[in-house]
């Protein structure tokens, strides 16, 4: 008995079955059944017991005289670990599924919440609970999942029920915004800001933990927050603390070390990691040149800003659309994404966010690395999404690539694993209609595929402003008609049409010199396949000679050898029950195909219940075959090479 949940017109149950290996149909109460409003006949069910008892009754959920029955599942190995109750002299009250009453839990999991309940106590404003897995004696379980769930449950439930009728606004940013250790959230005032982060302070306070090093973009925020008892002041840190002065202002070349503690921090711009200099070694002139040009324009990034505010219409409930844009090259393959506010003819663009990423070292074809962006914009917009409560009324994704976009717009799912696989992340998460085409000169993402060196940092560049088709109407936005030819035909899979050839049969008949010999042999290849796929269980004859039935088998496996080598098509049509063709050489015979798959003859003669049934179901065989000669000499043999009439009649009574 296990649980499972069943479906119908009124939702989803969870109720108990009970499951049995040779079961062919499935049974339901009535109760059952109304519970989803599921509609069926009412049968009725008959069930035999041990002893000859049999109980017949309608299914309809009622009480059956069934016989007592006990369970130890210490007795059964695959039951030992099972959540199930031992019972003794249980007699069943009925039959099928029953509503689950509660969920069944392990045995770590009751001992988990008697370990809660017993332990749990309030000290000021603080909870104290036992350690839920704690046993005598002391076992670790695999997973601590339960014992964190009844934690969440019985901890948590109690004090978030009354913590969120006081700070409703701070609960629910404490839910939504915290990540590990760290708080990060944003408010439209300063004065929600400190308001919020003050009730956030004292419900951590409450339960133990301190929170200080407030940071903000607004000083006074900043500062209101920072002057709590427990909050020390924060100290400048800076991420490349420990590169000597002399390397950042200049003074003298790094070694290899020191250049890649400062640009492995965000990436390997000089690919020094294929150089072939050691650890402590001072650059190469021209590497060292690069250098000096790299750092000097980071340095200029402490002059580069962003606005934090995307659109002051989304406060006033503007049209919210967002637009991304993705492109490739055999360097790096990018997606960036805007934020395009309408309110009352105003139109306001703003950079959201940009995820630039470097091509695989295994080349790549240019149309798979633009298919690759196309997937990069798609989990940037799914990340959008889960981080803002905005509410978008549109998305449109950009890409200057005509095959991806014959790629996505296309019906026919014909494409290589690689190209198929994207095509389908892609479309789980957008749709066709939302993707267009957009000139290389206006695609903003192309500005992260071309390498500069050094970067230059600048605030009015397209990457951060966006594409100024974007603050004119839909109307004067650029448009392509795509057209079939655009798609790449080696990225399409061919279909393999295979022809096969039927040979010749798996014995060479003509190498036999007599019908008995070719059966023997045929009999113990048979003998040797049952041995070689003898089951440990399995009887085979050990005896050194054949017996009949053997020997009757390999006759019949020679027969349809050679029948399926002549009448392919006929024994086809007649296992699929189609009738056979006028033209065919079997057509008065009255063909049919035993249980055993050999084709025989039928007819009138099988009035004639006193002869045997070879004689009544005669095997067919054609007659220019060399079994068929082979049968033919060996029948004439047996009968002393007597007359052609009675040589006829031996060979009709099995052919």
């Amino acid at each position: 008995m296990l649980p499972v949940n069943i479906y119908g017109p009124d939702g989803k149950r969870e109720v108990l079955a009970i499951f049995g290996e040779g079961s062919s149909v499935s049974i339901m109460e009535t109760g059952v059944a109304n519970l989803i409003a599921a509609k069926s006949d009412v049968h009725p069910l008959t069930l035999q017991w041990y002893d000859d008892k049999m109980v017949t009754e309608c299914v309809h959920g009622k009480k059956f005289n069934l016989p007592e029955q006990s369970l130890r599942k210490e007795n059964f190995d695959n039951l030992k670990d099972m959540p199930i109750l031992n019972y003794y002299r249980a007699k069943p009250d009925s039959f099928g599924v029953n509503p689950l009453p509660q969920k069944i839990e392990s045995d770590e999991e009751n001992r988990a919440r008697s370990n809660l309940q017993q332990t749990t106590r309030k000290m000021g404003h603080q909870y104290e609970v036992g350690l839920l897995w704690k046993e005598y004696p002391p076992k670790l379980p695999e997973s601590i999942h339960g014992g964190k769930a009844f934690v969440d449950s019985g901890k948590n439930n109690g004090r978030r029920r009354r913590v969120s009728c006081a700070f409703p606004d701070a609960v629910s940013t404490i839910i939504n915004t915290h990540y590990v250790d760290d708080l990060v959230a944003s408010f439209n005032e300063a004065e929600e800001a400190v308001r919020i982060c003050q009730e956030i302070f004292r419900i951590n306070r409450h339960a133990g933990f301190e929170l200080r090093n407030f940071i903000s973009n607004y000083r006074e925020v900043e500062e209101i927050m920072n002057q709590q008892p427990t909050s020390p002041e924060r100290e400048a840190d800076s991420m490349f603390h420990r590169v000597p002065q002399g390397v950042l202002n200049r003074t003298r070349a790094p070694t290899k070390r020191k250049l890649l503690r400062i640009v492995m921090a965000e990436f390997d711009p000089f690919e020094t990691w294929e150089s072939e200099i050691e650890w402590d070694n001072i650059l190469p002139m021209e590497l060292g040149r690069k250098w000096l040009q790299w750092w000097q324009e980071i340095n200029s990034m402490k002059q580069f800003t962003i606005p934090r505010c995307s659109s002051q219409h989304v406060a006033n409930m503007g049209k919210v659309e967002v637009h991304m844009f993705v492109d490739a090259s055999q360097v790096a393959f990018a997606a960036v994404g805007y934020l395009r506010a309408l309110h009352e003819g105003n139109v306001d663009v703003s950079f959201v966010m940009g995820k630039p990423r470097t091509a695989p070292t295994k080349l790549m074809s240019i149309p798979r690395l633009e298919l690759q962006s196309a997937v990069l914009g798609t989990c940037l917009f799914k990340l959008f999404q889960e981080s803002h409560e905005l509410t978008i009324e549109r998305a449109v994704f950009w890409s200057d690539s005509p095959t991806v976009l014959q790629w996505i717009h296309s019906s026919q799912r014909k494409y290589k694993a690689f190209v198929g696989h994207s095509i389908s992340e892609i479309l789980t998460s957008t749709a066709p209609y939302q993707w267009r085409w957009v000139p290389t000169a206006q695609n903003t993402a192309d500005a992260a595929t071309r390498p500069s060196c050094p970067p230059i940092f600048d605030i009015n560049n397209r990457w951060v402003k966006g594409p100024d088709f974007l603050m004119y109407h839909e109307q004067y936005w650029p448009t392509l008609t795509l057209q079939p030819e655009g798609v790449v035909p080696e990225e399409i899979t061919t279909e393999a049409i295979l022809l096969v050839q039927p040979c010749n049969s798996v014995i060479h008949f003509s190498i036999f010199g007599s019908f008995s010999k070719l059966r023997r042999t045929a009999a113990w290849v048979l003998r040797a396949a049952s041995l070689f796929r003898k089951q440990p269980n399995s009887e085979v004859n050990p005896s050194t000679s054949l017996s009949v039935t053997e020997i009757d088998a390999a006759e019949n496996m020679i027969c349809k050898l050679v029948q399926r080598e002549c009448c392919a098509s006929e024994i086809s049509n007649l296992a699929a029950e189609r009738k056979l063709s006028k033209r065919s050489s079997l057509y008065k015979l009255s063909p049919y195909v035993d249980e055993s798959g050999v084709l025989r003859q039928s007819g009138r003669i099988d009035e004639a219940a006193y002869l045997p049934y070879q004689a009544r179901r005669p095997i067919l065989l054609p007659p220019e075959h060399a079994v068929s000669a082979l049968v033919v000499k060996d029948v004439h043999e047996r009968n002393h090479h007597q007359n052609i009439a009675v040589t006829i009649n031996a060979i009709r009574q099995r052919y």
